[in-house]
């Protein structure tokens, strides 16, 4: 039962972070008061990296060549650093 609503926090994190990450981040430092601070950082990595995805598809999408060059290049080494941190804590 906590490992479901574990995962259900973190999935809820990474879907909220496809439109915006300040609601979740909010919600998540109260739960890192009451909850799990684990979960609750995990969480909110999750909400930042599908954020970043998204505004990274938005560029791809509408930005110039040269644009979507330089920002896959960071976007690669900002998912690189997000699933490392989530995985080494």
């Amino acid at each position: 039962s906590r490992h479901l609503r574990e995962g259900a926090t973190r999935l809820a994190a990474a879907l909220a972070g496809t439109t915006d990450v300040d609601a979740i981040t909010l919600s998540l430092a109260q739960y890192a008061r009451t909850g799990n601070p684990g979960v609750a950082s995990h969480a909110i990595t999750l909400a930042v990296l599908s954020n970043t995805i998204v505004k990274t598809g938005m560029v791809v999408a509408l930005g110039s060549p040269a644009l979507r060059g330089s920002l896959l290049i960071a976007t690669v080494g900002i998912l690189v650093a997000g699933v490392a941190a989530i995985l080494l804590t």
